[in-house]
């Protein structure tokens, strides 16, 4: 695993890693490609709750995307 302290989020994994704090556990629906939302889950920081046949998922945060920057 990356150091935490080392990674910086750019513009759009930021905006959807406080979406992603607002939503909580009810997660939010993004395409499964979104560059963004496939950095935050390389990073640890959400994962896919489910994914669906038309190519999108649910997104929801994970413990270390919770932590991340507090």
């Amino acid at each position: 695993r990356n150091d935490l302290m080392s990674i910086k989020l750019k513009m759009p994994q930021a905006e959807l890693l406080q979406q992603l704090r607002a939503a909580g556990k009810q997660g939010i629906f993004k395409d499964v490609r979104h560059t963004p939302s496939e950095y935050l889950v390389q990073h640890g920081f959400a994962r896919w709750e489910r994914r669906y046949s038309g190519g999108t998922g649910k997104l929801v945060i994970t413990d270390a995307g919770r932590e991340f920057g507090r």
